[in-house]
C-alpha cells in the first residue's frame, strides 16, 4: 500500500548511538511559520530501531497508521548478517520501500549526511 498523502515516512537502523538521535531529530526538526514561531512537523514520520525485532516493530506500526514506509536507511555499524536480514524484511514486507545501506568508511558521522544525499530537498 502506497503512501497516499505528502508525509516522508523513513525508518532509521543502526546502532544505538547519537548518529541515529541526530538523524531522527533533524528529520524531525520543527518548522518556523511566517512569525517565526516554532511548530512541530506534520509532513514526515520517522521511525527508529537498532535491531531486526525494531524493523518488523516498525513496519507493524506503520501498517496500523494507513502507512508505507518509503525508506529504510541501514547503517553501517551493525553487523553483516544483521543488515542482510533487515534488507531482507524490508523488501518482504512492501515492495514500496527503498532501502538503503550506508556505507563504512565515513563514520557514524556520515549517516545524517547519507541520509540527506538520498532524500535530497526533502530532508
Amino acid at each position: 500500500m502506497a503512501t497516499l498523502d505528502t508525509t516522508l515516512t523513513v525508518l532509521l537502523v543502526a546502532r544505538k548511538g547519537n548518529a541515529l538521535d541526530e538523524a531522527q531529530a533533524r528529520l524531525l526538526q520543527t518548522n518556523i511559520d511566517e512569525k517565526g514561531s516554532p511548530y512541530p512537523r506534520s509532513d514526515r514520520r520517522v521511525y527508529v530501531g537498532t535491531t531486526l525485532d525494531d524493523v518488523q516493530s516498525a513496519f507493524d506500526q506503520a501498517a496500523k497508521e494507513a502507512r508505507t514506509i518509503q525508506h529504510v536507511f541501514v547503517g553501517a555499524g551493525l553487523e553483516l548478517e544483521v543488515r542482510l536480514e533487515i534488507v531482507k524484511e524490508a523488501i518482504t514486507r512492501s515492495g514500496d520501500t527503498c532501502v538503503h545501506l550506508k556505507d563504512a568508511t565515513s563514520g557514524p558521522s556520515g549517516f545524517l549526511p547519507f541520509i540527506q544525499a538520498v532524500l535530497g530537498d526533502r530532508a
